[in-house]
């Protein structure tokens, strides 16, 4: 797994929700969850949430998502600008993709990059 996509959440293809620890980077942020609920068969959705908290003041920011299917191709991604964040603010954000094409586990990973930078330096 490349470090840029250090956050990251499988996901079968049976119902479920996942959810791991929260991940702090460069102190300017966290993020708090990532889950997916969903898919019980090819072409079901998923449904992928997340939160994530400013520890500082940050003017500019983006989630990036990327949902991979069991053959490692890329089937879904998402964008959010999150804008300027107050330290304390928390954000809470939500999707669903139906691209899922292949039965058995699938990826979701989390990057929150300042500007339009991937490069995960807030987490």
């Amino acid at each position: 797994m490349r470090r840029s996509w250090a956050s990251g959440v499988a996901l079968g293809m049976m119902a479920l929700a996942m959810a791991f620890s929260p991940a702090l980077a460069a102190g300017e942020g966290e993020i708090l969850s990532l889950s997916a609920i969903g898919a019980s068969n090819p072409g079901d959705p998923i449904v992928i949430n997340s939160s994530v908290r400013a520890i500082d003041r940050i003017n500019n920011s983006n989630l990036f998502y990327a949902l991979s299917a069991p053959s490692g191709a890329v089937v879904a991604q998402r964008t959010v600008n999150l804008g300027r964040l107050v330290p304390g603010q928390v954000v809470n954000d939500s999707w669903s993709t139906s691209n899922t094409p292949e039965t058995g586990t699938y990826t979701g990973t989390l990057c929150w990059s300042q500007g339009t930078s991937t490069n995960c330096g807030i987490a």
